[in-house]
């Protein structure tokens, strides 16, 4: 690419389409380059992978992944509370709602009652949540 054609194609910029770009030159260029020269350089830019092809330049909407890649885990020891809230913001939050972000949970507990209340936590949750929660 020579510097004239450098100097053009930085001055492209947003995401019109190719008879945009196109005009946009036409309308600013001073060297008097015609129509189907410029084509011919759009298609030459387009095959180096310099400028994308129109049908290119629109987004198609992202899919949103449904299956984390990712696990979430806690610890907890005697600290039913804690474990609480710390559930609680995960399976409230967009990111792990959208990607049913797997939660693991080691309990250490050792008193039957913390056990107990800790399950209970953890069951209510399990039918809050669409992923997987594994205790």
């Amino acid at each position: 690419m020579n510097l004239y054609e450098a100097e053009l194609l930085s001055g492209l910029e947003g995401s019109k389409t190719i008879k945009g770009h196109l005009q946009t030159i036409l309308e600013y260029e001073t060297y008097g380059i015609s129509h189907t020269a410029l084509k011919e350089m759009f298609s030459n830019w387009i095959s180096k992978g310099f400028l994308r092809e129109e049908n290119l330049l629109f987004n198609k909407k992202k899919k949103i992944q449904t299956q984390s890649n990712i696990l979430s885990c806690c610890i907890t020891y005697n600290r039913p509370d804690m474990l609480d809230r710390w559930l609680q913001t995960r399976i409230k939050s967009s990111d792990y709602l959208k990607r049913k972000t797997t939660i693991i949970i080691c309990d250490d507990t050792k008193t039957q009652d913390i056990q107990s209340q800790n399950s209970r936590i953890i069951t209510s949750c399990k039918n809050k949540y669409p992923g997987d929660i594994i205790h």
